[in-house]
């Protein structure tokens, strides 16, 4: 099949399940939702996604691999353990089909994160096949998919996007949620903007519009046994 069709420059490709030179993201199936991305000396690893190139790839169809939109002499590689984005040369590591939510290379093998952990930066390696969310991953077309979402509500995360609220307990009180420096308290409703919150979808956090640095808007976080507001790492707490 795909002999016969080595001078095609789009459609889909039905044995690779990969549309020709179409940009598209890869997605994991993991909460986060994160993307594969070209980091530091080529690994590939996953990241919050930001709209840049080196997050995007294509189906080259001359030489039958996954090719970086940003880096195109280099294809998603697996001759390691880990998946690496090196010089195409369209051996058996570099040659991948999408098949059932899985990146499927010549010799079944497939495309996973890291010890299954959800962070940002997180390796990807290379896998025995299993039926594991971190083994999946879902392909977005760049022309379909459109830009990261501002705006607008999440119904994955219940929450609109970037639109600020107040938190209120269900006690008779009717308190909002404040700060006492870092640490969230409830106190009577004063207006601040340390009890304004808003949903952040890059990160998806829940960030303060009052607790801020000069860089950063701080995001709710229950690590440690009181609720803090710190540091955006996009970890489960």
């Amino acid at each position: 099949m795909d002999k016969m069709n080595a001078t095609r420059t789009k459609g889909l490709n039905t044995e690779r399940n990969l549309h020709i030179n179409r940009p598209f993201y890869i997605q994991s199936k993991l909460w986060m939702e994160r993307v594969i991305s070209v980091y530091s000396s080529k690994n590939l690893v996953i990241q919050g996604r930001q709209d840049k190139p080196h997050q995007q790839w294509f189906y080259d169809q001359a030489s039958k691999t996954v090719k970086n939109v940003q880096f195109k002499d280099i294809s998603i590689d697996i001759r390691g353990g880990n998946a690496y984005a090196y010089k195409t040369d369209s051996r058996w590591y570099q040659l991948w089909k999408y098949q059932g939510e899985h990146f499927v290379n010549e010799k079944g093998q497939v495309l996973a994160v890291q010890s299954k952990v959800d962070s940002e930066n997180r390796q990807v390696v290379r896998e025995n096949k299993n039926d594991e969310d971190y083994q999946k991953w879902s392909v977005l077309y760049v022309d379909i998919t459109g830009k990261f979402p501002t705006s607008g509500y999440s119904k994955s995360w219940g929450m609109h996007i970037n639109r600020p609220f107040y938190i209120q307990t269900a006690l008779k009180s009717g308190r909002f949620m404040d700060h006492i420096s870092n640490r969230l308290v409830i106190k009577t409703r004063n207006g601040r903007p340390t009890q304004t919150f808003y949903f952040d979808y890059k990160t998806r956090t829940i960030k303060s519009k009052g607790y801020v640095s000069t860089t950063n808007h701080y995001s709710l976080d229950i690590r440690n046994t009181w609720l803090y507001s710190y540091g955006a790492n996009s970890l489960w707490y």
